[in-house]
């Protein structure tokens, strides 16, 4: 077993700050012993920004990655894989941020250089592409977003097989889709069967069995079925509070979901009380800037708006559209929400391990 490996077995638990303690004290040793531009110091420092991103750190993991990169760009080269696999890392960081826009031009450099020098159906390409995708569909560019995520997954299922972590992430991503475009449905079918996947794999309390969780609760409510969402949605915030902590953007953003439903189900107080948790939350993580935060205040106006709170609604409803037109513009698929005062949800994704 090699240093690495043990904290990737603590990430594949889901014990994401346990791994993050462990790869920190390795990467300081092997700083020490081999020196900072050492391959195995370098890999040891990409392992350490994977466990910042999972504990919800994305700033401590964007400043690593992008050294990290630096690094390997001057020992190995800039079109290594190890390099493209860190600079693909740094795009994940940026996603996770709020950059969608830089997060997208990184993965498509990516994709370029890696189709070059690597099988385009080995674990690399795929999660290039599959993060792609994300990104895509995260700036509002839906039907490229659904057609490499569909074709990704299909190359999933022929190389690697449905039951694969990364594959049922990827049918995850295409769940997204699915709702981005519409077809509900569709993505409550798809994500009860990468809901039920996860549980077989890492148990119903992992915290990527319940992001996967979170989605289901979103797809329960765009199919009518509320108080399923409400059920769904209160055990996820619970699960996650438990595993990840109550600052998690991983739960920040499961709150806003349960807020959502609180609020279509006319229990206007609670659906308030959860949002203004959830936006204090996640100025604190981000800025108030971030485009969860950002959505978070979108849906707050519609919430104060079924209250009968139409002034405030109006201001905090204004001031929301003028930043996600900043942001993304006049036709991506939050400014369209805010602007016909419908609520936003808040999708979340397993991260490769």
């Amino acid at each position: 077993m090699t240093a690495g490996s043990l904290g990737a077995d603590r990430r594949a638990l889901g014990r994401f700050q346990a791994a993050l303690d462990l790869d920190r004290e390795i990467l300081d040793q092997f700083r020490e012993l081999f020196g900072d531009d050492n391959p195995r110091t370098l890999s040891m420092a990409n392992n350490l920004a994977i466990d910042y991103r999972l504990v919800g750190d994305s700033e401590a993991a964007r400043e690593l990655d992008q050294e990290t990169l630096d690094r390997r760009t001057a020992v190995l080269g800039p079109r290594h894989p190890y390099t493209l696999s860190t600079k693909s890392n740094l795009a994940r960081d940026l996603r996770e941020l709020g950059d969608y826009r830089g997060s997208v031009e990184l993965l498509q450099e990516v994709t370029n250089d890696l189709g070059d020098v690597l099988d385009p159906d080995l674990p690399e390409n795929l999660r290039n592409a599959k993060s792609l995708a994300v990104s895509l569909r995260r700036t509002g560019q839906l039907a490229e977003a659904r057609r490499i995520t569909k074709e990704t997954y299909e190359r999933y299922l022929e190389r690697y097989g449905a039951d694969a972590p990364d594959a049922l992430a990827c049918a995850l991503n295409l769940a997204a889709d699915h709702s981005a475009s519409g077809d509900k449905e569709a993505a409550r079918d798809l994500c009860t069967t990468v809901y039920e996947g996860h549980r077989r794999l890492f148990g119903d309390e992992h915290p990527f069995t319940l992001a996967c969780a979170n989605n289901l609760g979103i797809y329960l409510r765009g199919s009518g079925d509320v108080q399923g969402a409400i059920a769904r949605g209160l055990a996820t915030v619970e699960g996650l509070t438990e595993s990840v902590g109550a600052e998690h953007p991983y739960t920040l953003n499961a709150m806003i979901n349960l807020a959502n439903a609180y609020g279509e189900d006319g229990q206007i107080a609670r659906a308030e009380e959860l949002g203004r948790t959830a936006y204090a939350g996640l100025c604190d993580r981000y800025t108030p800037r971030h485009p969860d935060a950002v959505a978070c205040e979108a849906n707050l106006a519609v919430t104060l708006r079924a209250a009968g709170r139409h002034t405030q609604a109006a201001e905090l409803r204004a001031k929301a559209i003028s930043e996600l037109i900043r942001q993304f513009g006049e036709e991506h698929p939050n400014t369209v929400s805010a602007r016909g005062w419908k609520r936003i949800n808040r999708d979340l994704e397993p991260q490769p391990v």
